[in-house]
C-alpha cells in the first residue's frame, strides 16, 4: 500500500519536473529566442537543474533521469546554437556597417578630389576676367549639370553649382 502512494507521489515529481523543464524551452519564434542574453540564462537555469537531476537517483529509475537529462541537453543545445547564430549576425552586420562606411569616405573623397581636378581654374585666370563674364550664366550652368551627369551618373546638387560658380569667379581655389 505504502509503494503505492510513493509511486504517485514519484510519478507527481516527475511529471512536474517534466513540465518545468517544457516550460524552460525558449520557442524558435518567440522574441526572447533572438536575445542572447535570455538564452544564455535560461542555459544556466536548465543545466543547474540537470545537476540536481542526476541527484536524484533514489528517486526515479535510470532512464528516467537520462530522458530528463537528454532533455535538457537538447533544449540547451538549441540556444547554444541560436547564440552562436545571432552573434555571427551581429559580426557580419558589424563588417558590413564598417565596410559601408569605408566605402562611402573613399567615395566622399575620390569625388572631391575629381570635383577639385575638374573645375580648379588656370593659374593665369584672373578674378576680374571671370566677373565680367561674357556668355550666359544659365547656359553655363545648364553645360555644367550635363558634364557633371555625363561623369558622375547623377544630377549635381546645388552646393556643387555654387562650388563650381565660385571656383570660375576665382573666389575658391
Amino acid at each position: 500500500m505504502k509503494s503505492k502512494y510513493i509511486e504517485k507521489d514519484v510519478k507527481a515529481v516527475y511529471e512536474y519536473i517534466e513540465s518545468n523543464i517544457n516550460k524552460k524551452d525558449i520557442p524558435n519564434n518567440d522574441v526572447r529566442f533572438n536575445n542572447i542574453n535570455e538564452l544564455q540564462s535560461n542555459i544556466a537555469t536548465l543545466e543547474n537543474n540537470a545537476k540536481s537531476y542526476q541527484e536524484m537517483e533514489n528517486i526515479f529509475n535510470k532512464n528516467k533521469i537520462e530522458f530528463l537529462i537528454n532533455k535538457v541537453s537538447v533544449i540547451t543545445q538549441k540556444e547554444k546554437d541560436q547564440i552562436v547564430k545571432l552573434q555571427a549576425e551581429e559580426t557580419e552586420k558589424a563588417r558590413l556597417l564598417a565596410e559601408e562606411e569605408k566605402a562611402k569616405k573613399e567615395q566622399e573623397l575620390l569625388l572631391k578630389q575629381s570635383v577639385s581636378d575638374q573645375f580648379t581654374p588656370s593659374p593665369n585666370a584672373s578674378t576680374s576676367n571671370n566677373l565680367n563674364q561674357t556668355t550666359d550664366p544659365v547656359a553655363e550652368a545648364d553645360e555644367f549639370r550635363k558634364n557633371f551627369k555625363e561623369q558622375y551618373g547623377r544630377e549635381p546638387s546645388s552646393g556643387e553649382v555654387q562650388m563650381y560658380w565660385l571656383r570660375k569667379q576665382g573666389i575658391v581655389q
